[in-house]
């Protein structure tokens, strides 16, 4: 049986300086196990057993590696440091914090001394769950160890603090491992330029690109990517046209990625032309699009309403030997759909449903929502009840896009029940799914039930936007309720 999962965390630092009551494994019943343990503990070869404990972790069977663990201990087999290691690393991709905090109480029990590689692999699954005040704890106890951090150590826990965008703490970090001998290396510098880009400070993530070089430490293509994907994602697109034609001056080649992010950022920007070039450039370097390349260039060209190109877009994609996947596909049922033309797109997501790619909740959510605005609500009707008799689970977009439909249509009754549904489902509506159903409540003269929604609304934290205020002051002059209208004005402007 398959350990449960704890994520919580169960001290695993304190584990590693402190002896802590276990409790002993039962052997598993697994007969495979029990031959390859039984060869290996009869040849006492570690090496092997490493292996098998590294295979099986690799696999995310951790779970099994522990109970092999327990039954090659309960032979008298004698282990060593990377045995513990690779334990530990399975048991972190899980989050199994409460078998690691067992494991880590055995490794002291049996005399062996973890090295730095037990406490990488410890704070790398501290940061991949975020426990990153535990991952802090445990670099400072390293020091009341003969364990010293590596580079390894500090840039893993850079990432960890990066990732939850603490930008103050990986500088920190940075000048900590400095004062303490290790030089930043091209990772250091990737992920803090990585972590800059999320947090919207491009400027600063260039300005490291100047630091690196100082430090003598050339910026690689992944440097240049990650600054690359940064601007283009805040529409700096001229800029990033420079980066990239530094990065070559520097004898820095662009990937796929370099490219296909490129790409991506022109399109977004309506420059077609200027993307199709890239397109020439990639395939004249020897380099071959994939089906993210190929899905930017239909996203622009679906954006731009030019569908004719977009589909003989999809049938280079077939003849150079890269199949559109569903992205590509539910792309182009947009397209259709915001072009209004509603029979492509829904003969498109029929061809999708009979040969495949298979629709997923995206794809079946973009039909539903282009049906309904196309004024086939009953087909929008018949495609959700599709979703849900072919598995595929509608999410709070979904719903909330039928609900506006519905309440469109003044058919509140279905729209009400659709938002019970979704309640009962755990979903938590947002502010359009709450202001889709009050103005559908305010349209039919029900001004009275959108004022209970609105404080349902409010206690539950979600927070009205001007537009359901404005619907609420609209319907409450129509009905003479000037009172309750003037109320919304002050509650507006003091929100706002």
């Amino acid at each position: 049986m398959k350990m449960m999962h704890n994520r919580k965390m169960s001290r695993p630092v304190e584990a590693l300086f402190k002896h802590e009551e276990k409790q002993s494994a039962s052997p598993p019943e697994d007969t495979n196990i029990n031959r390859a343990i039984f060869e290996m503990t009869h040849k006492s070869d570690v090496e092997q057993f490493n292996k098998f404990i590294s295979a099986l972790c690799k696999s995310g069977e951790a779970n099994k590696g522990w109970e092999a663990f327990h039954l090659a201990k309960s032979k008298g087999f004698s282990f060593d440091v990377r045995t513990f290691n690779f334990l530990l690393d399975g048991l972190g991709n899980d989050g199994d914090f409460s078998t690691i905090a067992l494991l880590l109480a055995e490794i002291q029990d049996m005399g062996i001394a973890p090295n730095v590689i037990t406490y990488n692999v410890v704070i790398k699954a501290l940061c991949k769950w975020d426990q990153l005040e535990e991952a802090h704890e445990l670099l400072r106890k390293m020091k009341d160890t003969h364990c010293s951090p590596d580079i390894v150590t500090y840039n893993t826990l850079i990432n960890g603090v990066c990732k939850k965008h603490r930008i103050d703490e990986a500088l920190v970090l940075v000048s900590k491992m400095i004062r303490n001998g290790f030089s930043p290396n091209s990772i250091t510098y990737n992920t803090l330029a990585n972590g800059l880009c999320n947090v919207g400070k491009v400027n600063e993530a260039l300005r490291l690109v100047t630091k690196i070089r100082n430090a003598h430490c050339w910026p690689d293509t992944v440097t240049y990517n990650t600054l690359i994907n940064g601007l283009c994602s805040r529409g700096r697109i001229e800029v990033a046209l420079k980066l990239v034609a530094k990065m070559i001056h520097v004898h820095r080649s662009p990937d796929i990625f370099t490219y296909t992010t490129l790409i991506d950022g022109l399109c977004k920007e309506g420059r077609l032309h200027e993307a199709f070039r890239s397109l020439a450039k990639i395939i004249q370097d020897g380099l071959s699009p994939n089906v993210i390349t190929y899905s930017a260039l239909l996203n622009g060209l679906c954006k731009k309403g030019r569908l004719n190109e977009a589909l003989l877009l999809v049938a280079k994609m077939k003849d150079g030997h890269c199949p559109p996947d569903i992205v590509t596909y539910t792309i182009l049922v947009d397209g259709f759909c915001k072009a209004g033309k509603i029979n492509e797109a829904y003969n498109l997501f029929l061809h999708m449903l009979k040969f495949g790619p298979f629709p997923n909740v995206v794809t079946f959510t973009v039909i539903i929502d282009g049906l309904w605005k196309n004024g086939r609500m009953d087909m929008a009707q018949k495609c959700f009840h599709d979703m849900l008799r072919n598995g595929v689970q509608p999410n709070l977009i979904t719903y909330s896009s039928l609900i506006c439909g519905l309440g469109k249509m003044h058919e509140m009754g279905k729209a009400e029940n659709l938002f019970k549904e979704m309640l009962s489902k755990g979903f938590s509506p947002d502010v359009v799914a709450y202001t889709t159903l009050i103005a559908g409540l305010c349209q039919v003269d029900r001004v009275s039930e959108a004022y209970r929604l609105l404080s349902e609304m409010e206690n539950n934290g979600c927070v009205p936007n001007v537009v359901t205020y404005s619907i609420l002051i609209y319907a409450s002059c129509r009905t003479g309720e000037l009172k309750k209208a003037c109320e919304m004005l002050g509650k507006m402007k003091k929100g706002f």
